[in-house]
């Protein structure tokens, strides 16, 4: 084993980088490679080795028994536990993995933009072609040994597909440091950061403000009490669906909401930024008020005082205001909602008697940091969290703004209604005009498209 990695106590451990790793410096050694310039690779190749073994930690959940013949892998993280709401405990694998990845990071960031750059350029380019010889026929002996050196039964091939992550992994790190139009191969460490990010931000969040948990067993006469897993949050306030159709309100799951409202905000950020550029106006301009503008939206049925039939580029154009138009209208309901459930009276005193935000603070810093929504968007809403309170100062002092651009959202779309005939029972002109039909589906779909749960009181039963 590599000298790097001796403190490690591995003989006895079932880390698979660390001995690939020790068989690829060994290999390029053998095949005259400078050992210098191969060290300037072992931080690296040590974080991998510390981000598996993170992954390997322990963690028996009450009442199932451990596994004791079946090995699953651990340098792909695919076997690490997900945080169980019922046991605190149970985030501490997945915490340990995201600190571990979160090294591997900052060490593939100093390789690629430090010093001795060609260096590390050319060590890694050699390290890239001598996972490629260890994939070939030839290479398999020694993934066999790699195996024999396992303190478990262990297939050769598994070493084999590690071979070609780790393959992947530092070709991306390649990729960033040369120019190249080749489009590069997804960073696991990157998207396994993101996802665990997500997981644990929604850990937090359902403790924070989700039901406890009912017990799903029972020990003799005595039901486990999960009281402590939880704040005081959903004594509180709870969601009504005036719908009565909708999972999470009716399961209390005020953090399934939280994460549904955030991605709608994201999204109207997005929106109103590509409104404000359409107006030729800054990003930072404050919000765009101008909705439902396309020409063929502005003209509607009528063209030289007559009725018109609508080209297929007019119905897109008219589709295309109907859905950005809902995109804003659901993110500004999104962001009243946020601001209204985080400031409901005692929500923010309950949510500091169990530590505040720092949690989730600290791992949406880490997700921002490493621009991490390349390789997960679907967990990119949660870099609003970064500064909660920063977030809910901007809701705040802008609540009027949202109201007004609210409202203009709604006589945006009943002047489209209106304008577009929808509802009519003119035969001649649904002939005419057949997607009339398809405007006003689109029209009533504002419901479903902008609408949350509202906030209540709770009621004693």
């Amino acid at each position: 084993m590599l000298r790097i990695f001796r403190d490690l106590d591995l003989d006895k451990n079932r880390c698979v980088s660390s001995r690939l790793f020790a068989c690829a410096i060994v290999c390029l050694k053998r095949g005259g490679q400078d050992p210098e310039s191969l060290q300037l690779l072992y931080p690296l190749l040590r974080s991998f080795v510390e981000a598996e073994l993170a992954a390997l930690e322990d963690f028996t959940v009450a009442n199932v028994a451990p596994r004791k013949k079946i090995h699953f892998c651990s340098y792909d993280f695919s076997s690490t536990i997900t945080p169980v709401d019922t046991s605190t405990e149970s985030i501490n694998i997945i915490e340990g993995c995201i600190w571990k990845l979160q090294r591997v990071l900052k060490e593939a960031e100093r390789i690629s933009v430090g010093g001795c750059r060609s260096a590390n350029l050319s060590v890694i380019k050699e390290l890239i072609k001598m996972f490629d010889e260890l994939g070939k026929e030839n290479g398999y002996l020694i993934l066999v040994e790699c195996s024999k050196a396992m303190p478990v039964h262990w297939q050769p091939s598994r070493f084999k597909r590690a071979l070609q992550q780790y393959r992947e992994e530092f070709t991306y790190i390649l990729s960033e440091m040369e120019t190249s139009d080749a489009e590069p191969p997804v960073s696991f460490a990157r998207k396994t950061l993101g996802d665990f990010i997500g997981r644990i931000i929604r850990y937090h969040l359902r403790r924070l403000f989700n039901p406890v948990p009912l017990p799903l067993y029972s020990d003799g006469d005595d039901l486990p009490d999960y009281s402590h897993t939880r704040s005081r949050v959903h004594t509180l306030v709870e969601m009504i669906d005036e719908g009565g159709r909708d999972t999470a309100t009716a399961d209390g799951s005020i953090s399934s909401v939280i994460g549904a409202a955030l991605n709608r905000i994201i999204d109207f950020f997005e929106m109103n930024k590509e409104l404000l550029e359409r107006e030729g106006r800054q990003c930072d301009d404050g919000y765009s008020d101008s909705f439902c503008k396309r020409p063929a939206t502005i003209a509607g049925l009528v063209g030289n005082g007559c009725v018109i039939e609508l080209s297929e580029d007019d119905i897109s154009e008219v589709l295309l205001d109907i859905r950005e138009c809902h995109a804003i209208l659901a993110g500004v309901r999104a962001c009243l909602f946020i601001q209204g459930l985080l400031t409901w009276p005692g929500v923010p005193e309950a949510i500091q008697e169990v530590g505040g935000w720092r949690e989730i603070e600290t791992f949406s810093k880490i997700f921002l940091q490493h621009r991490l929504d390349k390789e997960m968007p679907e967990e990119g809403h949660f870099i609003l969290l970064a500064d909660v309170n920063s977030l809910l100062n901007k809701f705040r002092t802008e609540k009027q703004e949202l109201l007004t651009i609210e409202q203009k959202c709604e006589d945006s779309l009943r002047r489209l209604w209106k304008r577009f005939r929808c509802g009519t029972r003119n035969k001649e002109l649904l002939e005419l005009n057949p997607c009339i039909k398809i405007f006003q589906q689109e029209l009533m779909k504002v419901g479903h498209r902008t609408k949350l749960p509202l906030l209540a009181r709770v009621t004693l039963t």
